[in-house]
């Protein structure tokens, strides 16, 4: 298996369409069929200038699979007028086995976050 972490920069003013693209589009959802175990999408609630979108794939292939798909691709399009630029996008992924946690940090505009995202059967905290 393998996480992902997208880091987006939404467009002045546009966090709250951002995350409502997301939720309308079910992008995650989408992503289902391709592989995906679950996928989150987070943000600070105050002063927010980055959206975090972590997933759980069950193969490096099964990402390689979405990043292909045409499906994907017309998500993007239509999320690029809500983000800050071409270059609004950052991403990178990390192997993992099914019984154990990923941790990472991320910045959040200028505050630092931890994370840790379950990855075994028994994600109850």
């Amino acid at each position: 298996m393998i996480c992902t972490y997208l880091l987006l920069r939404p467009a002045p003013e546009s966090l709250e369409a951002l995350v409502t693209y997301y939720r309308d589009h079910d992008v995650i959802g989408a992503a289902l069929p391709y592989g995906l175990r679950k996928g989150e999408l987070g943000h600070p609630v105050q002063n927010a200038t980055t959206v975090a979108v972590v997933s759980l794939w069950d193969s490096q292939d099964a990402y390689l699979g979405w990043l292909k798909a045409p499906e994907r691709k017309s998500l993007i399009a239509g999320m690029m007028p809500l983000l800050d630029g071409a270059d609004s996008i950052t991403g990178w992924s990390k192997e993992t086995d099914a019984v154990s946690s990923v941790d990472f940090s991320v910045l959040f505009g200028e505050r630092p976050v931890s994370i840790r995202i379950r990855t075994g059967a028994d994600t109850a905290p």
